[in-house]
Parts: C-alpha cells; structure tokens; sequence
C-alpha cells in the first residue's frame, strides 16, 4: 500500500441516519455501497467531484439514473457552482490537515531555525556514542540529545542493553553536523530487532575509528569529551579522560546524575555463551534461545545450571540431545521426558510395522484368489 495512502472514519451508525434509511429503502444495499464509493472519491479529491453523472455512473459501473439520484434525491450532499461534496467529508478532512500541521509543529520544535512560530532550538545538546547489545549481537549508534543519555534510553531498547562509549557537550549545530559525518563516513548495521532509531546503527568494529573520527573535527577540537575507559591514545590533544562515565546534565529540576564506576560493576552472566563455552554448537544454543523466548523461560545462571545439572545425569551427546530438545518445542529438559517421548515413538513404529505386515498379507491373498479364478 503506498505510503500517502490516507484513511476516514465510518461512523458505525451510519444507517442510524433517517437519510440514509430512505436511501437504502429505495435504492438497497447497492445504494448504500454506491453512496460510500461516491465519498471516497470525495475523499481522494478535496472533497470536490464536478457534476457529470455519466461520468461517476461508468466509474462505479452502474447506471445513471441511480448516480442521479442518490447524489440529488437524500440530501447527502452539497453543491457548489458545478461541483457537488460532503459536509462530513469537509469537517474531517480539516480535522486531518490539523493533525498533520500540529505534528509537524512537535518534530520542528528543537530543531527548527526559519519558522518564527515554533520554539528556538537549543543552544546546546549533547552527541554520545553508546554500545548497545545483547546475547546475540552487538553495535553502536551515534546520536544527539538534549536530555541525558540514560533518560534518552530509559526503557526503549526492548530486549538490548548499552554501555555509554563517549559523550562530549558542544553546539546544537555542530553536534548535528558531527552526526552526520559519521553516518556518511561509516557503514550502517541493521540490529535483529527492532526499537527507535534502530536503521541508525553502526557496526561494532569501528569503534575506534569513530573515536578519532570524532575527536579529530575542527568543532570538537577544544571540548572535553568523556570516556567510558582510557585506553584511546591521541596525539597533539589535550583532553580529559575518566574511568567513570559522565553525562550531561538532566534538567535542572532532577539535579546531577551519579557517576557509575565501569570497573565496579559485575560481569554480566550470558546463557548463550555459557553454553557455548560448555560445548553446544552456536546454531543449535540460538535455535534453542528463540524457543526459550517465545516459552517466556528466563535465562538465568539457575536455570543454565539447572539445566546442565540434568544433561550430566547420563553420558550423551551434547549436540544430539539439544536438537532433540528444539525439535520438541520445549524450554527445558528432564531425561524422563526424553525416555517418554522415544518409548512412545517406538511404540508407534511397531504399531506401524504391524499394519503394513497385515496389509501385504491381504494383498498377497486378493493377488493369488485372482490367480485362481483366472
């Protein structure tokens, strides 16, 4: 469907209406559905179709006499120097040209500089680098704010997390200008999932590059950027570096924000590459972790150990019995199901051997009566 496709509203007590039942009275439901066609044109053209019954009889396939009458016999309409149109039509079209004009007004109000009605942007924002990931993959996105990076992300990620990689306080202009070198001048990475911004993203291997990238522009030159660790040299610059992460300033209302101390934070535990490590292969553990998400099981260090405490129960093979587990839909695993499930097909397949045997037995006799008779 194309993209400036639009839609109207149809009021569901339309045949409430005494005009409407007299139309349908005299013309019946193809008068009714002709009366739609006729407002969708409408629709499709300002609200303003010329009065040529011939043509609008041949365009909806019908005769003229009909056209005539459901335009001129229900007051349904209105007529205007050769045209005809629809006061509802009319009202609701205003209300969507209202609707556009105000959302228009809400995505210039920041950044706006020629429109004298809309609010003046701000001095200054921020541009920030931050690593968003989770257990399947991993990237950046470079971007602006005016508010704190952890405002700006609190909660819109879905099911990824991020680190803050750097952020610096410069200009509205400038900091938009440097946004968009960095997308012009790297690759863009399209993340599995999808949340706000997410066409916006930046492969995880240019990280570096997009450290001096940023550090090197002529409009940053004299402005201290913070970084979430120090080992990124540069050369000929004099700029200060942190072990925490530092971010703007909030509105002043909220008052400072905590600095977090990188090195004092926990390693985070990963169910896929725990099992990884314990020797699944990659494609069976992501096979396994969709499973796991549709099934809402968490993926936690008890459940991995929970997990793994069973599979150690018997000598197997790993790989085997995971793709087992997928094939079976399940989130978790017991040995006892796995017994089950096999004693149960086993059962099936002699069931099935035994009805093919019977059933060759009873061709072999009709094959050799039909000899006989012969």
């Amino acid at each position: 469907m194309a993209k400036d496709t639009f839609y109207f509203s149809h009021d569901y007590n339309v045949r409430s209406d005494i005009k409407i039942k007299k139309l349908i009275i005299k013309h019946g439901y193809l008068g009714y559905g002709l009366f739609w066609a006729i407002l969708e044109d409408l629709y499709s053209n300002q609200n303003s179709l010329p009065i040529d019954y011939d043509c609008i009889a041949f365009d909806l396939r019908t005769d003229t006499d009909t056209v005539k009458s459901i335009i001129n016999d229900f007051d349904l309409f209105v007529f205007n120097n050769g045209s005809f149109g629809s006061l509802s039509a009319e009202r609701r079209l205003k209300e969507r040209e209202e609707k556009s004009n105000r959302a228009r007004k809400n995505i210039l109000k920041r950044w706006s500089d020629t429109n004298e009605d809309i609010r003046i942007k701000p001095e200054n924002c921020l541009i920030y680098c931050i690593e968003i990931y989770n257990e399947f993959e991993k990237f950046l996105k470079v971007g602006i704010t005016t508010e704190s990076v952890s405002r700006r992300y609190s909660g819109k990620l879905n099911n990824y997390n991020y680190n803050l990689i750097f952020s610096c306080e410069n200009t509205t202009e400038n900091c938009l200008k440097l946004e968009q070198k960095i997308r012009e001048n790297f690759t863009n990475y399209k993340p599995k999932e999808k949340f706000a911004g997410y066409l916006e993203c930046l492969y995880i291997d240019d990280l570096e590059h997009i450290k001096g990238f940023a550090i090197q522009d002529d409009s940053f030159r004299n402005t201290n950027f913070s970084f979430r660790n120090t080992n990124f040299s540069f050369r000929n610059t004099n700029f200060n570096f942190s072990n925490t992460i530092k971010e703007r300033k909030g509105k002043e209302n909220k008052g400072k924000e905590s600095k977090e101390d990188i090195s004092a934070l926990p390693s985070k535990f990963s169910f896929y590459n725990s099992l990884i490590d314990y020797g699944f292969k990659k494609e069976l553990v992501s096979d396994w972790l969709a499973v796991r998400k549709t099934k809402k099981a968490t993926n936690t260090q008890t459940a991995f150990n929970v997990f793994i405490k069973e599979i150690e129960k018997r000598t197997c093979n790993l790989n085997e019995i995971l793709e087992f587990i997928v094939s079976k839909n399940w989130s978790g695993f017991k040995w006892e199901w796995h017994d089950k499930e096999c004693n149960l097909s086993n059962s099936q397949h002699g069931k099935q051997s035994i009805t093919n045997t019977e059933q060759f037995k009873q061709i072999t006799q009709a094959v050799r009566a039909d000899g006989v008779r012969r």
